[in-house]
């Protein structure tokens, strides 16, 4: 690491105080940023070459050091400040809830992520990313704020800001291209203790979002969701007249008017649902030239008609599927150029360096208006429903080979089109969607009754879905699609891949790297030929031509015990197929115990499995003490199992002390 660094420092731009420029807040809330209300000119640092390469700065808080201790809290606003910037760009705003105060340890979820256009000027400015609606963020989290800027030609591309005022919050920086700074790192542990960013997190005092701001379903008079208006809803409808929301719970009949209703059960609510009464829900199709349908999902048959009628000039035809729901693939493709899930890393042993999703689709399709989603259960296990990690691709395209791959930086399976830090939960059930139209942000609570069907939904179509689930889907967290792959053994896959490619099905590909299965950015292994019969296809088998269902690799060598075995790699002296040098071996003469006393290269008076030599012989005379104690040889009066002569010392003081 050092190394690396002191490469860094010789790239780093740092210039002397000159002056600063005063910061006027852009939000109504408490300011968590200590020092953030200046910028020194010529404060900062920045690592460029001939170029300014992309970069990361940071800034974490723990909220239980702040005024807000205890409380969860709401952040509308993150604003950073710029020394200078050469050129007009965009620059990211994400929001992380890490379990550690470092963010390079540990993990971290995102919470939310938001960006921003940065004005060309030799000026100092300050810019303000808002976010709408506040992220919500749960009492005394590490919230880590980071802002994401793209390479610049020519250098310096730009400064942002910073002073040089004491704060509690320390500044990280993490860079790309040829400064090589792979991980978050202190700017005061590489020679700049005097430098903090300018920038500001404003947060305010929150008790949840209100779940009358939130989207009603696109059918609301299906208030049970099960696809049909009927006197069920009526009922619950009828259950819940003049109830009004309290902030954080929408009443069961709120139902109009549309988009967000009106947090009250009244008669408007009830001619609504009087309107659709016997109306059944399915999926909508719509499809125009050049692409595959859309598919929108929980519609009723006449708004998906009007739909289709406004479209139909465009030449655009569409279709009805009454019950249907967008995951059954009721318009016979995978949703907008038919860009589909295709292969997903979530899990793996060891790090998970490989996280990565990849799509397939026509080569050089816009993957604009898209976003990869997981639904889980946050950071615990309640909530249900909870939107754990959303990755918007706008402004990328299907690559030339027809695929598209969203993955760690510098992961070890392949070059990622678009790298990007991924924390999908591990070993719990999760649920990955692609969609279109996303309006949503992570740590949405999408169900919030819990009872597996999604309450909101911020999107306006799903062009594909799958979940990972265990071998006890009831008794894992809920899931939120029909297409499922899994369990893996006792566990959810740690990945999985369509077979064939895009429209197949979905097959696990296993959890350690020498069982991976993975081809990320190319055609899925769908080989799955078993020359041995034992269920475990050759790809993963790690004996492919001797059956061993129990995959059974006692040293972990890669071979599994049976090949070693059979193969001379490894001895098996009493034929119970476990290799030798994995059996216990307490003289350490390189044969198991047992071997050693079949063979008569070791007694066992005692009959216990253990060779003498590796028994309890107190007195030295060669032979174990419980044989000693058998065969007379020594006394055991206190039946202690430890013949009288080695515990001579005992008994003196037990008379002392009797005496």
């Amino acid at each position: 690491m050092t190394s690396r660094l002191s490469a860094f420092v010789a790239v780093l731009f740092a210039t002397g105080t000159l002056g600063s420029t005063a910061h006027a807040g852009d939000c109504s809330g408490t300011d968590l940023s200590e020092g953030s209300t200046s910028i020194t000119d010529g404060g900062s640092v920045l690592c460029y070459g001939v170029d300014t390469p992309a970069h990361r700065f940071g800034r974490m808080h723990s909220l239980s050091n702040t005024e807000f201790a205890g409380q969860q809290i709401e952040v509308a606003c993150v604003t950073w400040g710029f020394e200078f910037t050469s050129n007009e760009m965009w620059g990211t705003v994400t929001l992380y809830a890490s379990d550690s105060s470092t963010p390079a340890d540990g993990t971290m979820a995102q919470l939310g992520q938001t960006s921003f256009e940065i004005a060309g000027t030799p000026d100092n400015q300050y810019v303000t990313a808002v976010f709408s609606p506040p992220i919500q963020v749960n009492a005394n989290t590490e919230l880590f704020i980071e802002l994401s800027l793209p390479m610049q030609p020519g250098a310096p591309g730009y400064m942002v800001g910073a002073n040089g005022s004491p704060q509690d919050s320390p500044s990280w920086i993490h860079t790309g291209g040829e400064c090589g700074i792979s991980d978050w790192t202190s700017v005061a542990d590489i020679g700049y203790p005097n430098v903090s960013w300018s920038q500001s997190t404003n947060a305010s005092a929150s008790t949840g979002p209100d779940a009358c701001d939130l989207l009603l379903p696109t059918f609301p008079a299906d208030i049970d969701g099960n696809g049909v208006c009927n006197v069920d809803d009526l009922l619950a409808l009828l259950g819940s007249f003049g109830d009004i929301g309290d902030g954080t719970l929408r009443p069961a009949g709120d139902i109009f008017p549309s988009l967000y209703g009106d947090c009250t059960v009244n008669v408007d609510d009830l001619l609504a649902l009087l309107s659709n009464f016997g109306t059944e829900t399915g999926a909508c199709c719509v499809s125009c030239p050049g692409s595959a349908a859309e598919c929108f999902a929980a519609v009723s048959e006449s708004s998906c008609l009007a739909w289709i009628a406004e479209y139909a000039p465009a030449g655009c035809p569409g279709s009805f599927t009454a019950g249907a729901q967008c995951d059954d693939n009721p318009c016979g493709g995978g949703g907008s150029n038919d860009i589909m899930l295709n292969e997903i890393r979530a899990n793996q042993a060891g790090a998970d360096t490989d996280e990565y999703v990849e799509l397939i689709g026509t080569p050089g399709a816009s993957l604009d208006g898209l976003a990869i989603l997981a639904i889980g259960d946050g950071s615990g296990d309640s909530p249900m429903g909870v939107l754990d990690e959303a990755v918007f691709l706008d402004g990328y395209a299907i690559n030339a080979s027809g695929f598209f791959v969203v993955g760690e930086p510098g992961m070890p399976l392949g070059t990622p089109d678009y790298a990007y830090e991924l924390n999908f939960e591990s070993s719990d059930q999760v649920t990955f969607m692609l969609v279109s139209g996303f309006t949503g942000a992570v740590g949405d609570d999408l169900d919030i009754d819990d009872d597996g069907t999604l309450d909101f939904t911020p999107w306006t179509a799903i062009s594909d879905c799958v979940a990972f689930v265990g071998p006890d889907v009831a008794a894992g967290d809920l899931i939120y699609c029909s297409t499922t792959v899994g369990p893996d053994g006792v566990y959810t896959p740690g990945g999985a891949r369509k077979c064939p490619d895009a429209d197949g099905d979905w097959y696990d590909s296993g959890f350690s790297a020498d069982e991976f299965m993975d081809t990320p950015g190319a055609p899925n292994n769908c080989d799955f030929t078993d020359s041995d019969g034992d269920g475990v296809i050759d790809a993963m088998d790690n004996c492919p031509e001797l059956a061993n269902p129990d995959q059974a690799d006692c040293d972990g060598d890669g071979m599994g015990d049976a090949c070693a075995i059979a193969d001379g790699f490894a001895t098996d002296c009493n034929s119970n197929g476990i290799p030798d040098n994995c059996e216990s071996d307490c003289n350490f003469n390189g044969y198991p115990d047992d071997c050693d006393i079949a063979n008569g290269t070791s007694e066992d008076c005692d009959g216990n499995g253990i060779p003498d030599e590796c028994d309890a012989d107190c007195n030295g005379n060669g032979v174990a003490d419980a044989c000693d104690i058998a065969n007379g040889t020594s006394a055991d009066d206190n039946g202690n199992g430890v013949p009288d002569e080695c515990e001579g010392e005992v008994f003196v003081i037990n008379e002392i002390l009797a005496d």
